[in-house]
């Protein structure tokens, strides 16, 4: 229950009576399951009390969720709760406690730490490094010197390898930078290949 004129005094369970917020007198409730109003015997201050409806309800029982017998499964991380679901990735059964529903799949606290750790879970991301722009970046400002080349474009070519399974952006985007990055990265390699042996050439003649 609380005081509907104010927010901050609260009632816990079924009470019988209520205090006065202006003088803090004692005010009866001759029916606890109905919203009260009226005024305070003492100071006339006028008084209301909204009841919810949830106070009155008795506990609801959780044998539904226990195991009945040995034949049943059981849930990984509570032994005596019935299972619910699996989960989507390990396979271990949950009950309702730890089901965690997650883009259409039902994970296991262990698998939604696991891939919030690891970032494979691309729902919990609020932040990602772009590795499509970094491998770009290192397949074509390199150019501009041509000898870094030798180091950044099979750096480029790993880092595209490596990532690129893995999430993008935080927002839709393609794996269009990955390809650029292998073709300019390549068409590298292929520049420093041709003038080392345009060099050897000039240099054997």
């Amino acid at each position: 229950m609380r005081y509907a004129g104010y927010p901050e005094a609260v009632v816990t369970g079924v009470a019988q009576s209520i205090d006065c917020q202006a003088c803090g007198a004692s005010l009866a409730l001759v029916d606890v399951s109905k919203d009260y109003g009226g005024r305070c015997g003492s100071c006339g201050a006028v008084t209301w009390l909204a009841v919810f409806p949830a106070a009155l309800e008795a506990p609801k029982s959780s044998h539904a969720d226990l195991v009945a017998d040995e034949a049943e499964a059981s849930c990984f991380y509570h032994q005596g709760k019935r299972a619910h679901v699996h989960c989507d990735s390990c396979g271990r059964f949950l009950c309702k406690l730890c089901q965690i529903e997650l883009g259409g799949q039902n994970l296991c606290p262990t698998c939604l730490e696991t891939g919030q750790k690891t970032r494979t879970l691309s729902r919990l991301d609020n932040q990602r490094t772009l590795y499509d722009t970094v491998a770009l970046a290192l397949s074509t400002i390199p150019i501009l010197a041509v000898w870094p080349i030798v180091i950044c474009a099979p750096i480029s070519i790993f880092i595209t390898i490596w990532n690129w399974k893995k999430p993008l952006s935080v927002l839709p985007r393609t794996k269009v930078r990955y390809i650029l990055a292998i073709v300019f990265a390549l068409l590298d390699l292929g520049l420093i290949t041709a003038l080392l042996i345009g060099a050897f050439r000039l240099r054997t003649r």
